[in-house]
């Protein structure tokens, strides 16, 4: 989540790593080691950065504190438990220069700040205390936002109310998140169960039953919730729990066809179970012959649903075939205004308008068909309404763009 987390780059006095930017243009960052006789070897990698603070040496930057900043890979986001850990180190024998040479440096913090903006310092993260160890130390701290933060900005920071100068080393940087996501589950029937479990070693968990484990079984409907705790961070799920409806199968409208094409026909769903009127098992068949065909298709909970199809060949490419009455009402039957034109369409448009002329519905989309809604996404009146497409036919024997009109009634 973080470009150059180990602050890779050729060692420079008053240069940020690549990938990193300076916010105070008075007092800038260096990367290390090699400046200010600091030699420490990286905890990770080749580099490491050092930022000071500044105290009263009779300078301009008199009172500035460093800080860099870094736009994230990706952005912070509500909801998500962050973890984040890095090394720090005091260099004592740090010579800033104009401070009066080595030995006069104190121990420095570290503010962690998320942003909405190149150091624009939004929300604290996570403030230090002062860091004394002079040998490579790890630190880490959890977090959540309540909004997206698109920027880290690190910055060294005095202890106590006085300025002074100080210094603080940083290397490699780790951000994780841990969002907590429990999906809906649906169970077959009574009697059945789930087995719902959150993977967060080491957290504090509750669920809505009470229970205090990873994991929970689940027999019965209904709204349910956990919540993680880890480090100070909290992070909470929602979900359902319901019975799997009853199976219904459906292959479409009737097809035609192109006299030497194929047509597929699917009824594929997770983990079902196929008998096709061919013989075939599959999920779905490839057929080039007319005629009816009809599928039963059973699904993990036992439920078995069938249906047909009738498939025609046309010498004469490019038909369009369209219903004359669909019904979008929600139950999932016949609930699209479906157009068939058969296959190699090499361009499409459909058309519908309502009997004023309005232009209800448009799509160059094959896979798209009309769902009873006006433009403004609020249902279509029942009554008559008027439909054109428009294709142009790939095969050989076919030239121009044809034309199909025809009427249909939409009821509820």
């Amino acid at each position: 989540m973080i470009e150059n987390a180990s602050f890779e780059g050729p060692p420079a006095t008053s240069t940020a790593p690549p990938g990193w930017f300076d916010c105070n243009l008075h007092s800038t960052a260096d990367t290390q080691p090699g400046s200010w006789l600091v030699d420490k070897a990286p905890s990770d990698g080749n580099s490491y950065i050092s930022l000071v603070t500044r105290g009263r040496n009779n300078s301009f930057n008199d009172g500035y504190t460093e800080a860099i900043s870094t736009t994230l890979l990706e952005s912070l986001q509500p909801g998500v438990c962050y973890r984040f850990t890095l090394d720090l180190a005091f260099f004592a024998q740090f010579d800033g220069g104009s401070t009066g040479g080595q030995g006069t440096w104190g121990p420095a913090k570290l503010k962690v700040w998320a942003s909405t903006g190149s150091c624009a310092k939004s929300v604290l993260l996570w403030e230090s205390d002062a860091v004394t160890n002079q040998e490579w130390q790890p630190y880490e701290f959890s977090f959540a936002v309540d909004k997206n933060y698109s920027h880290l900005v690190l910055e060294a920071g005095y202890v106590g109310s006085d300025i002074y100068n100080g210094n603080i080393l940083i290397d490699n940087l780790r951000l994780r998140s841990s969002q907590v996501q429990v999906d809906d589950v649906l169970i077959c029937q009574r009697g059945d169960v789930a087995t719902l479990r959150v993977d967060a070693p080491g957290a504090s968990i509750e669920w809505s039953t009470g229970a205090t484990e990873d994991s929970i079984v689940v027999s019965e409907p209904g709204r349910y919730w956990v919540k993680v705790e880890q480090s100070g961070c909290v992070v909470t799920d929602d979900f359902r729990v319901g019975y799997k409806p009853p199976l219904r199968v459906n292959l479409g409208g009737d097809v035609t066809g192109c006299t030497g094409d194929s047509v597929v026909l699917d009824a594929s769903i997770p983990r079902g179970k196929y008998a096709w009127s061919t013989g075939s098992t599959d999920p779905a068949i490839t057929v080039r012959t007319p005629g009816t065909y009809r599928v039963r298709v059973e699904d993990e909970c036992g439920y078995a649903d069938e249906d047909e199809i009738a498939v025609t060949f046309a010498e004469q490419c490019c038909l369009v075939t369209a219903p004359n009455v669909f019904t979008p009402n929600g139950d999932n039957i016949n609930d699209l205004f479906q157009v068939s034109t058969g296959t190699n369409i090499g361009r499409y448009r459909l058309q519908v308008y309502n009997r004023w002329g309005k232009l209800m519905y448009e799509s160059d989309d094959l896979t798209r068909f009309w769902d009873g809604h006006a433009p403004n996404g609020q249902e279509a009146a029942t009554g008559v309404y008027f439909w054109r497409v428009d294709i142009l036919c790939n095969r050989s024997n076919q030239t121009g763009t044809n034309s199909f009109k025809g009427t249909l009634t939409l009821l509820r």
